[in-house]
């Protein structure tokens, strides 16, 4: 079982390293979270066979700008352990201070690497195999550890993590340390979840769009009747003022360009309003928040607004009088940091000027 553990620990070491070249700025603030793993240990010299590696972990972290994260970490391992003719339980407790780097993705998931150092404290019990207690010592020694894996974001608040990682100790790899020798070595998989408390834009409420009221009819004024012998000349008629409806705004969930109800309710309020005003040309401006890449929040706002018209063109809206136009992350409705998510500047922008 070993060989597997070791080796998967290596490869998402080497997939995590070559995975991207930006750094992510997405969530900061601080945080905390929790895992589940299973370990392979290792320690030859002393002949001893770890079985039913189970570790549980609890952190409390800060993620910095610029995609670093650090954070406290506990871990418990415990394990059954068999030297041949002796039988027992080995259980430790780690404290270790890491390090972590998140590298930028356009999607929803996110590699990252991360080392830490720290401290062991560790038992061990044997027994002969007649249930005599042959060893029963407790020691403690410095430790690193190398993590590598990636993270799905659940929501803005939430991740959930897959992460391999290599733990060995400091010291003389020969010397016997109080039962243990020193070259015990670990390997695990590790599945956790890191909830974000701070630096969170928090979800504006849901507007209410109310559409605009009918414009006043122009005032029809009677002419009085004029006598005289000769005909007066024909009044000039006023001109007639065209009102068209206001700006509209339809907003999109987090790397989506997918109609909810409410953006569905705004869509049939467009359609009323160029029904009422068949000469009116409709102009969507698609637009994005600063998460993701220059690049792919072009393509995703200009999907927004492409969606929208494809609403629009289906309810009866002739496709000649719409344009689609994608502005990215650029003219947002908020202003925020680069990398920063927000509601408000996830929108398409409906906008009436008169047919051409």
């Amino acid at each position: 079982m070993h060989k597997y553990i070791y080796g998967i620990s290596t490869a998402a070491l080497l997939v995590a390293g070559m995975s991207g070249s930006t750094i992510a700025d997405d969530k900061k603030g601080l945080y905390a979270g929790v895992a589940v793993g299973y370990t392979d240990a290792r320690n030859k010299p002393l002949g001893l066979g770890f079985q039913g590696n189970a570790a549980e972990s609890l952190k409390l972290g800060y993620a910095w700008k610029k995609g670093f994260r650090t954070e406290v970490e506990f871990t418990n391992f415990d394990a059954d352990v068999s030297t041949g003719v002796r039988m027992g339980n080995y259980d430790s407790q780690n404290v270790a201070i890491n390090v972590f780097y998140d590298f930028q993705t356009d999607g929803k998931f996110q590699p990252f690497v991360g080392a830490g150092l720290g401290g062991r404290w560790q038992d061990l019990k044997l027994a002969s195999s007649n249930g005599v207690n042959v060893y029963d010592g407790k020691s403690r020694r410095k430790i690193w550890q190398a993590i590598a894996g990636v993270s799905y974001h659940l929501s803005d608040n939430a991740t959930l993590g897959l992460d391999a990682r290599y733990i060995d100790g400091f010291g003389d790899k020969g010397g016997n340390y109080n039962g243990i020798q020193g070259d015990l070595q670990q390997a695990g998989m590790f599945l956790g979840l890191n909830f974000f408390f701070g630096d969170q834009d928090s979800k504006p409420k849901e507007d209410v769009y109310t559409p605009p009221a009918r414009p006043e009819p122009a005032p029809v004024v009677e002419q009085e009747p004029v006598y005289a012998p000769a005909p007066a000349p024909e009044p000039t008629p006023e001109p007639v003022v065209v009102e068209l409806p206001g700006d509209m705004i339809i907003y999109f969930g987090f790397d989506s360009a997918e109609l909810d109800w409410a953006a569905k309710q705004v869509v049939a309020d467009a359609v009323a309003a160029y029904n009422e005003h068949g000469n009116a040309k409709i102009t969507l401006g698609g637009h994005a928040d600063r998460s993701g890449t220059v690049a792919y929040n072009a393509k995703l706002s200009q999907a927004r607004a492409d969606a929208v018209m494809a609403a629009l063109v289906e309810a009866g809206v002739d496709a000649s009088m719409v344009k689609a136009e994608a502005h990215g992350e650029h003219d947002t409705a908020v202003s925020t940091a680069d990398g920063v998510r927000n509601d408000k500047n996830r929108r398409v922008e409906v906008t009436f000027s008169l047919g051409m």
